[in-house]
């Protein structure tokens, strides 16, 4: 299942503050998003003397990628970037529009920050931070799930 619109056009980015059944949700002010949805890569199971990679249609791999202006007083940047940092999983729903419009489709899970930048580093207000969110693989919370509005 793919999101209905382009990502890029209309793909909004939420962190969630509330529970994964009761979502409270915060807009992360990103300047570009992307949803990347791709079939699975996985190794051929039949002759094990073959080591052959093929993809599953319907299994899919799925990712965030997008950048964000930093900005330490948007506490929602700060959590994403001590997510990224601390290699926690952080909850948060991307959607193809805005989560308040009926009819908006999304994907809420518990993601693992990957990002562009250098953990010790010190990041400054102004400064262009590219990101890439995957599911993360040991979520507590939020297992991965499509939601609609």
């Amino acid at each position: 299942m793919a999101l209905a619109k382009k990502p890029g056009s209309d793909a909004q980015l939420y962190y969630n503050s509330g529970t994964f059944a009761s979502p409270t949700t915060t807009a992360v002010k990103c300047r570009d998003l992307h949803f990347v949805d791709k079939p699975a890569k996985m190794f051929a199971t039949g002759d094990r003397t073959q080591a052959v990679e093929t993809y599953v249609p319907t299994r899919s791999e799925w990712s965030v990628e997008g950048d964000f202006i930093w900005d330490a007083s948007d506490a929602t940047l700060v959590l994403i970037v001590a997510a990224a940092q601390n290699r926690t999983g952080i909850d948060m729903i991307v959607t193809d529009g805005a989560i308040a419009t009926s009819g908006t489709k999304g994907l809420h899970a518990e993601w693992s920050v990957e990002s562009g930048w250098d953990n010790d580093a010190k990041l400054q207000d102004g400064q262009v931070c590219k990101f890439k969110l995957v599911p993360f693989g040991n979520y507590t919370n939020a297992p991965v799930r499509w939601t609609t509005a």
